[in-house]
């Protein structure tokens, strides 16, 4: 069985920061306990291998072959792996809510064992405040527990307390939980139905997107019970909004979502996704796609200054990619700068792909492919299209890769590759028959194509593109607004009648 490289990849992931409070942290615990010592030795050899990115564990169990901690690797690795997280959970205790949450619920847990019910009785004034503060509503629940335990405390020393207010609390709070829940179930079938769908272009789409904007949690910001759950509604109503195309609510949504996050930085500061950063790009591809160059120019600012990139290739790339949007929807940009960023960008997810997300990569792939076909490059165009084509995700970005297909083919075309597009047409077909999209626009797409490759002549070529040109049914559908074809066909008439 092949070593697993868990702890390999954990420790090569951590920061200066985080591998020197590692090592403090470690030698503190060990005194002069060898074990730990030896914990460290693994760590230390582990962190040299990281430097040649390969984890070699026979080296491992040659260079330590007189230690008794090689023999038994398995363990001393697993040791080793929970001993970094509890340093993490240390090193980052001052500044997570998570942390003081945890620390005052076993505060109050230790008081009430311990018998000091002086102490133990006035914590949760604090404890409750916190975690209202930052809606950790399932401790406030059993928070509740605790407290009901003083009630029966108290009554001892024949006191009257009411029960009643824990019960209409707890209620309370399950009422946001499920509230909470209600909206990420929404949330989760608006993301499925957009990576499906990516545009509105059918009736069947369209009517399913109405009935998800008309559900109540939707159309109703009061529904939100806490800013958790307002932070998903102003999310979901995002999404809603760019299927439709309305882009001018996107950024109205966008910048309502970043501010939320701004004002409430206790809410959000534990949540998996930083939801400022992502509000912050959201509103910056929103302005660009509306045309929104003031609150563009706005916002990059403020991301600049205030984003909390892990590294600075995250930074690199997050600047270069925003760049490139800027400079593609500035009609002045000299297309060279233009190659030039798509060269730059490609060639870091080349070297550093495990860093991002495989939806982006692909979105990239995707927008590269037409930015070549607009610079009639479509040797670098096919590059970019069998990119999509070959890739791991391309089954669950159905909408992406079937509109990829289709452009494949006009790419070919334009490459001349006649008897290749026959072959390819056949496969798309079938594949978009089995995928159950037939939309019209596609299909008109692919008769013109079928001419065009049956043309005889240049006459006949030229009559068929002019009519590709005016056809209604593809002009006005919003394949179009992704890729101008009235433009793109224009050029060709005009290379072919040169």
């Amino acid at each position: 069985m092949k070593p697993t490289e868990d702890l390999f990849e954990l420790i090569n992931s951590l920061s200066k920061s985080e591998k020197r409070y590692f090592k403090i942290y470690s030698s503190l615990l060990s005194g002069n306990r060898k074990r730990e010592i030896n914990y460290l030795k693994l760590f230390n050899e582990i962190e040299r291998q990281g430097k040649d990115g390969i984890y070699d564990e026979m080296k491992i169990k040659e260079k330590f072959r007189n230690e008794n901690f090689a023999k038994q690797l398995t363990f001393t690795k697993n040791y080793l792996y929970n001993l970094i997280i509890k340093s993490l959970f240390n090193f980052y205790s001052d500044t997570s809510p998570d942390f003081e949450s945890a620390l005052g619920v076993f505060k109050q847990k230790y008081l009430y064992k311990k018998g000091l019910f002086g102490q133990y009785f006035k914590g949760f004034k604090t404890l409750n405040n916190n975690l209202e503060k930052f809606e950790k509503y399932g401790q406030l629940t059993d928070v509740l527990k605790f407290e009901r335990v003083i009630v029966k405390l108290k009554r001892r020393k024949k006191k009257v307390y009411k029960t009643d207010k824990f019960f209409e609390k707890e209620k309370e709070y399950i009422s946001k939980i499920e509230n909470l829940t209600e909206y990420s179930k929404l949330l989760s079938k608006i993301f499925s139905f957009q990576r499906e769908q990516g545009l509105i272009r059918t009736e069947n789409a369209r009517e399913k997107l109405e009935e998800i904007m008309s559900h109540n949690l939707i159309a109703n910001e009061n529904m939100a019970k806490s800013k958790r759950a307002l932070e998903y509604f102003y999310l979901a109503n995002v999404k809603l909004s760019e299927l439709a195309g309305n882009f001018k609510e996107c950024i109205r949504l966008s910048i309502k979502r970043y501010e939320l996050a701004t004002k409430n930085p206790e809410v959000f500061a534990d949540s998996i996704i930083n939801v400022k950063n992502e509000s912050l790009d959201d509103i910056l591809k929103y302005c660009l796609l509306g045309k929104d160059t003031e609150n563009y120019k706005k916002y990059v600012d403020i991301h600049n200054k205030a984003s909390e990139f892990k590294d600075d290739i995250n930074k690199i790339f997050f600047v270069s990619h925003k760049y490139l949007e800027y400079l593609k929807n500035n009609e002045t940009t000299d297309i060279k700068i233009i190659k030039e960023q798509i060269t730059y960008i490609n060639e870091m997810i080349k070297k550093y792909e495990d860093s991002f997300f495989k939806d982006f990569i692909l979105e990239f792939y995707f927008w590269a492919m037409f930015y070549y076909m607009e610079f009639d490059e479509n040797e670098k165009a096919l590059e970019f299209s069998n990119l999509i084509l070959n890739h791991e995700i391309k089954f669950s970005r159905i909408e992406l890769t079937n509109l990829t297909r289709i452009f494949n083919l006009l790419i070919h075309y334009r490459l001349g590759n006649i008897n290749l597009i026959s072959y390819l047409i056949r496969s798309t077909e079938y594949n978009l028959k089995k995928e159950g999209i037939e939309n019209e626009p596609e299909k008109k797409i692919i008769q013109h194509l079928k001419k065009l490759i049956k043309a005889k002549n240049l006459k006949r070529e030229i009559t068929i593109l002019s009519k590709f040109k005016s056809d209604n049914i593809i002009i006005n559908d919003r394949i179009n607004k992704i890729f101008n074809l009235k433009n793109w066909i224009e050029r060709i008439i005009l290379l072919k009648t040169k």
